[in-house]
């Protein structure tokens, strides 16, 4: 029965993906292993996998087939070259890879791999945490009520608890408060705090090789590579929907520039940084010269599908036969 509905249903699923990779903290969820992502490719042969150029093109010409998969990933981290790339390559899979110039032009990590690194991977954290912003001065009191992860043992427990979880400690509660708060900062703002939180809980500040993300020779690479497309993700990750217009045209266009300098091509394809955006979003995107956008929203596209605001799921680590169920499951979406 779901055989011959999901033939008959003009529809595609647009995958997202993060990192190929495992990580002693994954709060995000964003880490598939290469085992499991290996999996889940084999079980996209029996898909119709289609390039997100495509899968645009068959909307704007009504033309959307069923069994239609997209593969995307966001961020840009190195383990999409060294890992990810050649799975793709074994089975001839076109992907596009949303990348941010952030983390290239500073050479550090993305701030939200260093805040798990500070707050959920610290077994000695400080009793007060100070952070001096805007002329204001934010104080956290860890001393009444203070439940902190006291040892290795600990850490490996809380690995697997997940953001809509009641927080284990107060490090996981003072995790999810400061995640939302540095959403919403500028650029330099979100790398002055995090740099107050390095210097305040005894963790040495260092780019750990899993959190690499590719540097303009490996984009270069990935670009000239068949079936492979490189597509904006703002220049420093901001989540656009919470900043003025001035402030999203600057992201949107200083991206743009970048990954068209250092691929030497030109860049259609975006994704909205942590999901974020607006109707200003949209506009802007437009009059910068991009064509389709993806978001983060789940459901499946359709020939109805607005080209600048594209529904993706997002691919969590799970092995092939599970990531089978799932994928019939978002077909009936």
């Amino acid at each position: 029965m779901f055989n011959l509905f999901k033939r008959n249903k003009k529809a595609g699923v647009i995958l997202m993906y993060h990192r190929i990779n495992t990580a002693v903290s994954d709060t995000w969820q964003l880490c598939v292993s290469p085992e499991c992502f290996a999996e889940q490719m084999e079980v996209l042969k029996k898909f119709r996998v289609i390039s997100l150029q495509q899968a645009v093109k068959d909307i704007s010409n009504k033309e959307v087939q069923p069994d239609s998969v997209v593969i995307t990933f966001d961020d840009g981290y190195l383990d999409n070259f060294t890992s990810a790339k050649s799975i793709l390559e074994k089975h001839k899979y076109p992907a596009t890879f949303f990348i941010t110039n952030a983390s290239q032009q500073m050479n550090r990590e993305y701030w939200w791999d260093q805040l798990e690194y500070i707050l959920l991977e610290n077994t000695n954290l400080p009793g007060e945490i100070k952070i001096a912003l805007r002329e204001n001065t934010y104080r956290w009191d860890l001393q009444d009520g203070w439940q902190q992860i006291i040892s290795e043992d600990d850490m490996k427990d809380f690995a697997s608890w997940l953001p809509w979880q009641e927080p284990p400690t107060t490090q996981h509660a003072l995790f999810l408060y400061l995640s939302e708060w540095i959403k919403s900062l500028s650029y330099p703002e979100q790398t002055e705090v995090i740099d107050q939180l390095f210097k305040q809980c005894g963790k040495g500040m260092e780019v750990r090789d899993k959190y690499r993300v590719m540097n303009s020779d490996k984009l270069k690479e990935l670009s000239n590579s068949a079936g492979f497309e490189i597509g904006g993700h703002s220049a420093w990750h901001t989540a656009l929907g919470k900043f003025d217009e001035e402030t999203q045209y600057e992201a949107i266009q200083d991206n743009k520039i970048y990954l068209e300098r250092t691929v030497n091509k030109s860049i259609a394809g975006y994704g909205f940084a942590h999901g974020s955006y607006n109707q200003t979003s949209v506009k802007l995107l437009r009059k910068a010269g991009f064509s389709y956008a993806c978001t983060t929203e789940e459901a499946v596209f359709t020939e109805a599908s607005n080209p600048l605001a594209l529904p993706r799921f997002q691919v969590k680590n799970i092995e092939g036969s599970i990531f089978k169920k799932q994928l019939e499951n978002w077909f009936k979406i």
